[in-house]
């Protein structure tokens, strides 16, 4: 299959990825009844997911559904790098996360049940986990499998990952941004996996997703401006949150649930929401 210019792809990847990041940025922690959520009332919970976030995910893709779902997609996935060395520890941003160069990657995913409509979508992924990176490193490829359940009429929509409701744990949280209709109970099955043809392109065939997730393939010049906006994110909120969120799961801030319940206040005070439970 022919691929077009590595720099036309780049650019449409690079417009896509700041799009999707662009809007989940602008998302905040709403106030809410419970005392963990309203300590981090107004703070950029994007920033946080940054900080914690193993690989962070670039997708645009279109369901098409009628009884039976299809959907198609492709993007690429950043990894994040060790800490400490190359060109952010030069200008004393030792501190702050380091990506890898992309590795671009295709969606298939097919899915059966009550389902009718057709959307597009783009998705920011922030995998907190390292599932995702080591199956693209080692096989080629990361299967997903799960529940669809939505009633969605565009704009933008918080989700556990690629769909609702995924099996495996995968520590996924997304935010899509969708265009069109799309009524879907239905149970999916696919995969995300390395597009070779894109890879090959923008770094030879030599190349193996594993080195380009490593850091061993240099960053595009095209995808600087993410990389800057990612760390512009995460310096930002250190100056600006007054809680620091130490030992929380992302669940806990996206499904309500979360193993310790637990943030440390900057006196040092901890909120545990037991304990407020049991008053």
């Amino acid at each position: 299959m022919a691929v077009a210019d590595p720099r036309s792809f780049l650019h449409d990847a690079r417009e896509m990825a700041l799009g999707a990041w662009r809007r989940t940025a602008a998302l905040e922690v709403e106030a809410a009844s419970d005392e963990l959520s309203a300590a981090l009332a107004g703070t950029p919970l994007p920033a946080r997911w940054v900080n914690a976030a193993d690989a962070i995910l670039f997708i645009t893709a279109t369901r098409t559904a009628a009884l039976l779902g299809w959907t198609r997609g492709q993007g690429f996935v950043i990894a994040r790098l060790p800490a400490g060395g190359g060109p952010q520890a030069d200008r004393g941003q030792a501190d702050m996360p380091r990506w890898s160069a992309p590795c671009f990657i295709s969606l298939r995913l097919l899915s059966l049940g009550l389902c009718l409509g057709r959307q597009r979508v783009e998705s920011c992924t922030f995998c907190m986990l390292p599932h995702l990176r080591l199956a693209l490193g080692a096989d080629g490829c990361s299967s997903i499998a799960g529940l669809e359940a939505c009633l969605n009429l565009g704009g933008l929509q918080e989700r556990a990952g690629v769909i609702a409701l995924p099996t495996g744990g995968m520590g996924t949280v997304a935010i899509n941004h969708t265009c069109g209709v799309l009524l879907e109970l239905s149970v999916a099955r696919g995969k995300l996996g390395v597009d070779a043809a894109r890879n090959a392109v923008q770094y030879g065939t030599g190349t193996t997703p594993r080195e380009v997730l490593d850091g061993t393939a240099p960053q595009p010049r095209e995808l600087q401006q993410l990389y800057a906006e990612l760390s512009g994110a995460v310096a930002g909120v250190e100056h600006v949150s007054s809680p620091s969120r130490v030992s929380a799961s992302l669940e806990r801030f996206t499904a309500g649930f979360d193993p310790e319940r637990r943030i440390v206040m900057p006196d040092g005070r901890v909120l545990e929401e037991e304990s407020r439970e049991t008053k």
